[in-house]
């Protein structure tokens, strides 16, 4: 029946879930020619619109849609689709923009600087807000001097804001450049400190560290202090404290 404008528009939109956007399109608008003043075709054509890719258009007719609507089926029904477009363009919109985030990043860390001056806002912003990867990523940066000129004192300060927003790693690297007097005053008490607490907490990376410091002190205490060290670190999996302790034998 070429006048009966809803199965034109069922039909639109049995043919855009299919993923036949073309065909959609003209049975949608088969039925908005038949009864242009009904809410439903609007929708349809909305839907069809959207099956090719042709966002805006798709919003235009989904809104006309609403304003025909008489009854609240057709008004839910328009409101539906108008959330499901916002929603789907907020994803599409956030999925560019973390691929862009993601090639900026991976161009930065290749020696890019001009990437790296792109996503150097971001990764501060987030630091600020104790988010202990970014502040990492800093560190590193700052460290590497690869996409930015090196400066010790920033990797320091980067590494132990990661710390304290909960990064153990990053506990064991700025207690290792307190040791060494890398970007900050040496401290190696201090430093000493901070990876005995680490390592007694179960947290074997700062046991290796930890040993490292030792290793160089001539007296027999320290020697076994190395070794205890290595043993525990190798028991909790770390791989260069297993190395080290063969060495040392």
């Amino acid at each position: 029946n070429a006048s009966y404008a809803n199965a034109c528009s069922y039909l639109a939109e049995v043919l855009a879930q299919q993923g036949d956007g073309a065909a959609a399109l003209v049975e949608a608008q088969r039925a908005v020619v038949l009864e242009p003043g009904r809410s439903y075709h609007r929708v349809a054509l909305a839907r069809a619109f959207n099956t090719l890719g042709r966002r805006d258009e798709a919003r235009k007719a989904a809104e006309l849609g609403l304003q025909l609507a008489d009854n609240d089926n057709d008004r839910s029904n328009a409101e539906r689709f108008l959330l499901f477009l916002k929603e789907s363009t907020r994803y599409a919109q956030e999925r560019a923009q973390h691929e862009t985030s993601q090639k900026q990043t991976s161009a930065c860390q290749a020696g890019d600087a001009a990437a790296c001056a792109q996503i150097l806002p971001d990764l501060e912003r987030a630091c600020g807000d104790n988010q202990a990867g970014p502040c990492a990523y800093l560190a590193w940066l700052y460290s590497s001097g690869g996409g930015l000129a090196k400066d010790a004192a920033k990797a320091a300060g980067y590494v132990e804001r990661a710390c304290v927003a909960g990064d153990k790693r990053a506990c064991v690297e700025h207690a290792w450049a307190l040791a060494r007097g890398e970007g900050l005053t040496k401290d190696e008490p201090k430093a000493t400190a901070a990876l005995d607490g680490l390592c007694n907490g179960g947290f074997f990376p700062a046991c290796t560290r930890l040993a490292y410091l030792n290793v160089g002190k001539p007296n027999a205490a320290a020697r076994a202090r190395v070794k205890a060290l290595l043993a525990r670190a190798c028991e909790g999996g770390e791989q260069e404290a297993c190395s080290m302790a063969k060495q040392l034998k």
